[in-house]
């Protein structure tokens, strides 16, 4: 990348970052919010390598990047700007000159060369696999500049090494077993200082960092997280004007809270990642595209979403491409290959296979000589899904196809995903900032095995070496244009042989008082839209909301 491209991407970098912040002459300081999740998590842990690092504390730790998952965009954060060079071998950081430590030691290249190298060593923090991503080395050049050097091109890879916290050195070095220390004091470059922890009511306590790096910010003095134990206990507390900010997923948020004041109850519901039919593409039928395809049509996805998921998410595009991504990263040539509900044709294309139907118009097995029944597992108590499964195993039965749906333990749901033990399943890749990232997860024949052995995340068991060869097109190329050719050629696959049924995408619910504070994100202000357990969400919301 030439030295012109770096200095355009590290401007639209700054000011991409800069539009997040309201105008500091505008807001009002001071105030204390108050927070509330199910989190789940009960012991305190500021250990930001841990799977148990408690949420509130996520405001301390800060990364390189970031990531916008909802619209894709990346922002400046402990980096002013990076570049690829070298083939796409070398990925270079530049990082900022006045941040410094909570304890108020600077912050240099050597606290991002010591994290990696940190998770290098005890692989158990790794939680991404970023020494997994044919990442060689890390290197400080002087005190500002870090390079990442691969043995093979990985493009994707900056999202995981971006999104990393980093930590510093001064501090963890000096820790004997990082893996299983809780970090009861932590240190970090953030925005917030943690004061306080109640291990009885599980509340969180935080307070401004005075001397943050970024100016002007935050507005607020503090704010006190609470882990709720439960979406019930939530919403009575946010009903009784307890809270600021929680994320709930429940029935009726419009009658039960917005209504209830209009001016100030906020609601705001947007869209992740997709929910699929994971279908066991190595059984048979399953292992037909066809067959595949008229599962696919018997499903009305629109009735499935407002039956099962409360109305709160539409039918997913059968491409998966998240809806903020659409327009970036659907081929419009490939519109035609759109479908919708078409039970007719399903039965129809049943019938092309030579299947025959019985006298209760069921399809019938030619193996077995009996109809096919199949199991659609989903885990006991996600009553979304629940539902979701209930109805689309109705609309299958229409064309059919019998199906019932099997509730089993989330232990038993996960073993039987990971061994190929399953018909049906209802599941969901993680997000990402572009398409790559939940394309990869599901369809790479490397995420996957043969039946009775361990899949890492390729359930539904595609092995398709065109799709591997357009994943690896995308993973050893920074060109956008090429990039986005390759999804396009993955987008076609999933739109022909249906490899999994995107069925819609993950609500996301977020429930704001706005009678105290303000600068919430919004579909207008978009610069969280995300669980707030995802690495920047806490952060970004405390560092723009302000007194009204």
């Amino acid at each position: 990348m030439g030295k012109k491209i770096v200095f355009f991407m590290a401007v639209v970098l700054l000011i991409v970052s800069m539009i997040v912040f309201a105008d500091n002459a505008t807001v009002n300081y001071g105030g204390t919010v108050k927070i509330a999740f199910s989190s789940g998590l009960q012991t305190q842990n500021y250990n930001p390598f841990s799977p148990n690092f408690l949420y509130g504390g996520r405001t301390i730790y800060e990364p390189l990047l970031n990531f916008n998952l909802y619209t894709g965009s990346i922002s400046p954060w402990l980096a002013t700007s990076y570049n690829w060079e070298d083939n796409n071998l070398k990925l270079i950081f530049n990082l900022q000159k006045d941040v410094r430590w909570s304890d108020g030691i600077p912050f240099t290249a050597n606290d991002v060369v010591f994290t990696f190298n940190l998770i290098k060593k005890y692989p158990a923090l790794d939680l991404s696999n970023v020494w997994g991503s044919g990442l060689k080395s890390v290197t400080a050049q002087g005190s500002y500049t870090v390079v990442f050097e691969f043995s093979k091109a990985n493009v994707p890879a900056l999202f995981y090494i971006g999104s990393s916290f980093i930590v510093p050195e001064h501090i963890w070095s000096k820790v004997s077993e990082p893996t299983t220390w809780t970090n009861p004091n932590p240190v970090g470059t953030g925005p917030f200082l943690f004061k306080s922890w109640n291990p009885s009511t599980y509340t969180e306590v935080y307070v401004k960092n005075p001397n943050y790096w970024q100016k002007g910010v935050p507005y607020i003095d503090g704010y006190e997280f609470t882990n709720s134990l439960s979406n019930v206990n939530t919403m009575l507390m946010l009903l009784k004007g307890e809270l600021d900010w929680t994320s709930s997923f429940m029935p009726g948020l419009q009658q039960n809270y917005v209504d209830k004041n209009p001016e100030t109850n906020v609601v705001w519901i947007s869209n992740g990642s997709f929910v699929a039919l994971y279908p066991n593409d190595a059984k048979y039928p399953f292992n037909s595209s066809q067959f595949r395809m008229a599962l696919s049509l018997g499903i009305d996805k629109a009735k499935v979403a407002q039956l099962g998921e409360f109305g709160y998410t539409p039918a997913a595009n059968p491409s998966g491409i998240t809806i903020p991504q659409l327009k970036e990263w659907f081929d419009p040539a490939l519109q035609p290959l759109v479908y919708g509900y078409d039970p007719q044709k399903a039965i129809e294309i049943l019938r092309s296979l030579g299947l025959k139907q019985n006298s209760n118009g069921y399809f019938i097995n030619p193996n077995t000589g009996n109809p096919f029944t199949f199991n659609l597992m989903v885990v006991t108590g996600w009553t979304d899904w629940i539902s979701s499964a209930s109805v689309i195993a109705d609309q299958l039965k229409s064309i059919g196809i019998n199906v019932s749906v099997q509730q089993v333990s989330y232990g038993q749901y996960a073993a039987s995903l990971a061994s190929g033990n399953f018909d049906l399943a209802l599941n969901g890749p993680g997000e990402g900032i572009n398409p790559y990232y939940y394309y990869n997860s599901v369809l790479n024949s490397a995420f996957t095995a043969p039946i009775g052995q361990q899949a890492i995340s390729n359930y539904e068991r595609w092995n398709d070496p065109v799709t591997d060869a357009l994943l690896q097109v995308f993973t050893s190329t920074s060109d956008p244009v090429v990039q986005k050719r390759a999804i396009s050629g993955i987008a076609q696959i999933m739109l022909t042989q249906v490899p999994i049924i995107p069925l819609f995408y993950t609500p996301v619910t977020e429930e704001y008082y706005a009678g105290r504070f303000v600068g919430w994100p919004s579909p207008s202000n978009p610069y969280d839209a995300n669980a707030p357990w995802d690495p920047m969400v806490m952060e970004l919301n405390m560092l723009n909301v302000h007194l009204k």
